[in-house]
C-alpha cells in the first residue's frame, strides 16, 4: 500500500512540475512598465498558442507615516507594522494585444539607454519619480528607467529624441487605459485604515473610513 501511495506521489509530482514548466516557457513576451501618477504597474503577456494576459497592479502600504514621538510609541507598545498591500485587475484581451503589438512597433524592446553615449538623457530632476520598463521577448531581456515621463498633452513634448520616445510608450498607455477609473476601483476595495504610496520626494497618505451599511 505504502508502495502505491509513493508511485502516485511520485508521478503527481512529475505532472505537476512538467506543468509549471510548460507555463514558464510558454510565455513568449513580457512588457512591465511603472507609472508615476500613480502606485499602478502595467502587466502586458503573450503566451504561445496567441493567448494574451493584461493586468493592473497596484500597490500602496497599509500604515501611518506620521513620525511623532508618541505615534512611535504607540506602534512599537502594540507592535505595529507596514504591510504592503497589492490589488490586481484584469485587463481586456483586446487592449492587452493592441499595446504588446504598439509598443513594440514604437520600439519598446531597442529604445537606447540614458548613459553616457546618449548624452544622458534623463538629466537632473528633482521630482525624484522614476518609470521602470522591464522587458522580456526572444529577443531581449533587459530593465531601464526614465526619470519623469509623464504622457503627452500637447504641452509638454519631451525635446530629447529617447525621453520622447519613452514619452510615446506612455502616452500609448493613457490613450488606450482608462487608469484614473481602474485606480478609483481598486481604492474603494480598501479595508478600513490608513495607506500610503511614494511620489517624487515625497509621499501621498489617505485614510479609508469604515463604510455604511
Amino acid at each position: 500500500m505504502k508502495k502505491t501511495f509513493y508511485i502516485t506521489f511520485i508521478f503527481l509530482n512529475i505532472c505537476l512540475n512538467l506543468d509549471s514548466q510548460n507555463n514558464i516557457d510558454s510565455i513568449i513576451k513580457k512588457y512591465e512598465i511603472t507609472l508615476i501618477e500613480r502606485p499602478q504597474t502595467i502587466e502586458l503577456i503573450k503566451y504561445s498558442g496567441n493567448k494574451y494576459s493584461g493586468k493592473i497592479k497596484t500597490k500602496w502600504t497599509k500604515g501611518s507615516i506620521n513620525n511623532s514621538w508618541i505615534k512611535r510609541l504607540w506602534n512599537d507598545i502594540w507592535n505595529i507594522e507596514w504591510i504592503e498591500v497589492i490589488e490586481y485587475q484584469e485587463l481586456k484581451v483586446e487592449t492587452t494585444m493592441k499595446l504588446l503589438e504598439k509598443l513594440e512597433k514604437l520600439g519598446i524592446e531597442t529604445i537606447k539607454d540614458c548613459n553616457f553615449e546618449n548624452n544622458f538623457c534623463d538629466g537632473n530632476f528633482l521630482d525624484g519619480d522614476s518609470n521602470k520598463f522591464i522587458i522580456k521577448s526572444n529577443k531581449v531581456d533587459r530593465k531601464y528607467y526614465f526619470d519623469e515621463i509623464y504622457p503627452n498633452n500637447g504641452e509638454n513634448t519631451e525635446k530629447n529624441e529617447t525621453r520622447n520616445q519613452a514619452q510615446k510608450f506612455i502616452t500609448l498607455i493613457y490613450e488606450n487605459i482608462e487608469l484614473e477609473e481602474f485606480y478609483s476601483n481598486a481604492v474603494s476595495k480598501l479595508d478600513k485604515g490608513t495607506y500610503f504610496y511614494s511620489r517624487g520626494a515625497g509621499v501621498i497618505q489617505f485614510k479609508i473610513r469604515k463604510k455604511k451599511k
